[in-house]
């Protein structure tokens, strides 16, 4: 086969009918070697109706798209892309720092109708699981959106190692030519709360509150004990305790003492100011 020979290093018969391209198994596989890349899947469909052709298995239609480089364009036609501008709270380019993406699960995908065609087409978009840093890679572009994409509404987030965060913008994909943001990083907030029993309105010392959303931010149950790297902290006498590092955008608040019984509340974007929180001790 065709990828055999390519990892032999040999010749592949035939490769002149379907790209004009010099082409070796760098071009074709990704970094594991194992698995093709976006032109490898195209070269393998173009090698495949090439022989179905010399098998006279299927119609030899001049005006089909048969060629490496014409499928490809004529994807490229069909796709889009998304540019994402950081900026400091400057207004100037970040030089350094990563953007975070919210992107729907699998569950979601399929509430809101997506076909399982659909969904493997969406396959494309998931390297952007993971941050992306920026770093001389700004402003940052999320190439070829598939058509299929059209109807999801994903959010984006920039942050860098000062502490410095962006809101969660959301950007609609239905864009039909390619889309440009801008996210601006900000300087966290400190957000002070005080804890105060529901019924006799007395402070309550030493119950856990920490970022509810920080914890859905970085992927992490918010119903299990939150880890020690999210903002928390535990109430002091007067039931005050401080969370840094917050961002923007509203924040969900979690209350919880030692036998894990747990309030939550949603603290206004960008307010200032302390929050009490009235918390049911029975």
């Amino acid at each position: 086969t065709w990828i055999d020979e390519l990892n032999a290093g040999e010749p592949v018969p035939g490769i002149e009918k379907v790209s004009t391209m010099t082409l070796t198994k760098k071009d074709l596989f990704l970094n594991d070697g194992l698995h093709l890349n976006r032109k490898g899947l195209v070269f393998g469909a173009a090698m495949i109706i090439s022989r179905l052709k010399d098998l006279h298995l299927l119609l030899n239609d001049k005006n089909a798209t048969n060629k490496v480089e014409e499928i490809l364009a004529s994807l490229a036609k069909s796709e889009r892309m998304l540019r994402i501008t950081v900026l400091n709270d400057k207004g100037k380019l970040a030089k350094n720092g990563q953007i975070r993406f919210d992107l729907p699960t699998f569950t979601e995908l399929r509430a809101a109708g997506f076909t399982m065609g659909e969904m493997m087409k969406l396959r494309s978009l998931d390297k952007y699981q993971d941050p992306v840093k920026i770093e001389n890679n700004n402003p940052f572009k999320v190439s070829a959106i598939p058509p299929a994409a059209s109807r999801l509404t994903i959010k984006v987030r920039a942050e860098n190692g000062n502490g410095e965060l962006s809101s969660w913008q959301p950007v609609s994909l239905d864009f039909k030519k390619d889309k440009s943001i801008k996210l601006l990083l900000e300087q966290p907030r400190i957000l002070a709360i005080k804890v105060i029993d529901a019924k006799t309105k007395e402070p309550i010392q030493g119950v856990l509150v920490f970022s509810h959303s920080a914890a859905l931010d970085l992927g992490l149950n918010p119903d299990k004990l939150p880890s020690t790297f999210l903002p928390q902290g535990k109430t002091d006498k007067n039931g005050m305790v401080n969370l840094p590092g917050i961002g923007p955008d509203a924040q969900v608040v979690a209350v919880q003492t030692a036998d894990t019984k747990r309030q939550t509340v949603t603290i206004p974007e960008t307010k200032t100011g302390m929050t009490t929180i009235e918390f049911p001790r029975k």
